[in-house]
């Protein structure tokens, strides 16, 4: 027999009527206008909030039950087997722990960051769903947003984090772990480090990887970004990218566009791909900083230096700046290039050091055409 208890805890505003199920399948509504805590334990049960707008407890228990929130900001949680829970007009607190689990959430107006929230041990797409934010626990890998805007926090597995197309907070855990990240003003963030920049991830968090569909700067915590391939609405790829590491070792590879590719502090290992790109040294040389450039091709791709790191004027330099070779042999030559190692050397034949800029795998013939100083 179905039981109802009335449960009055310290403060009778947390007074709430308990609703225990049997061992076989049961339909249970609670009290409109109070407090319900239902529990349907054994069976398929219909557990049902009313028409209230209180905010209630649903749990399933054990076999496939159908969990229906009412007006309030509902609790629903299946338990075991695959369940159905639907919300209701308020922002619902979903647990998923089974791939069968359906969750239905479709309100008809435009939700916010903020509203209705899933914790999900198992992989969960909601991109059908007005729901808002995703936090997967347990080994669940895979997180997929919608048209809203999401938050998205993984778990300690490697996690893949995709908001989906609207503005996105992604926020990895430990594991090593990849964002897809869609729009513009997509962030991922840490506790404790400003929301304002972009991809923050805590250090020793793994070893991360952005897959960037508009230009992105790395920041904090964050290893490696793909640029990806983008079609604009003319049906033609979409060039001019920008991508930018940080202060890790980073890996920053282009797509086959046109792209600008940095790596900033650290020693980065830099693809551009296809096109004429533009690989860039704003930060400071030398062999600490000093990155590796995959696929540089001549007349087609250039390497771009800060004048604040190079007393150089701006534009294209002179040739006799210029020198193949490890060493300069005049007092013109500022950049050397031995067919592997370029350097920036302030003042030729002079007492200064030459500082290490970049290493160039297969030996690419360069000349001062493929230099740019800004």
């Amino acid at each position: 027999m179905i039981t109802v208890t009335l449960r009055l805890p310290d403060l009778p505003s947390d007074s709430y009527y308990e609703w225990q199920g049997t061992s076989g399948d049961d339909a249970i509504t609670g009290f409109s206008g109070q407090t319900n805590w239902l529990f349907g334990n054994d069976g398929e049960d219909f557990l049902s909030s009313g028409r209230g707008e209180e905010r209630d407890l649903l749990f399933g228990g054990n076999g496939s039950d159908t969990l229906k929130g009412g007006l309030g900001g509902d609790r629903l949680d299946g338990g075991l087997g695959s369940d159905l829970m639907m919300g209701g007009r308020e922002d619902d607190v979903y647990y998923v722990d089974d791939s069968g689990d359906v969750v239905v959430e479709r309100a008809a107006w435009l939700p916010v960051l903020g509203g209705d929230v899933v914790f999900s041990s198992v992989d969960f797409d909601f991109s059908g769903l007005a729901i808002e934010r995703l936090a997967l626990t347990g080994s669940a890998i895979f997180g997929t947003g919608n048209r809203f805007s999401n938050l998205i926090v993984g778990g300690d597995a490697d996690n893949i984090l995709d908001g989906g197309h609207g503005i996105d907070t992604l926020r990895g855990g430990d594991g090593d772990d990849t964002y897809i990240l869609r729009h513009a003003q997509d962030t991922a963030t840490e506790p404790g480090i400003s929301p304002n920049l972009k991809f923050l991830e805590a250090t020793l968090h793994g070893h991360d990887t952005v897959l960037a569909h508009n230009s992105y700067r790395l920041m904090l915590g964050i290893e490696d970004i793909f640029l990806q391939e983008v079609v604009g609405k003319t049906g033609e790829l979409v060039g001019g990218l920008t991508a930018f590491g940080n202060n890790l070792d980073n890996l920053v590879v282009g797509n086959s566009t046109d792209n600008n590719i940095s790596g900033r502090t650290g020693n980065d290992t830099l693809t551009g791909g296809g096109g004429a790109d533009d690989f860039i040294f704003a930060d400071e040389l030398g062999a600490r900083h000093a990155d590796v450039i995959t696929d540089f091709t001549p007349g087609e791709d250039r390497i771009v230096i800060s004048g604040a790191r190079v007393d150089m004027d701006s534009g294209a330099p002179d040739a006799d700046a210029f020198h193949l070779g490890a060493e300069a042999t005049t007092a013109n030559h500022r950049l050397l290039f031995d067919g592997t190692t370029l350097r920036y050397d302030a003042d030729g034949t002079g007492a200064s050091a030459a500082l290490d800029i970049a290493y160039l795998e297969n030996a690419p013939l360069l000349t001062a055409d493929d230099f740019f100083i800004t």
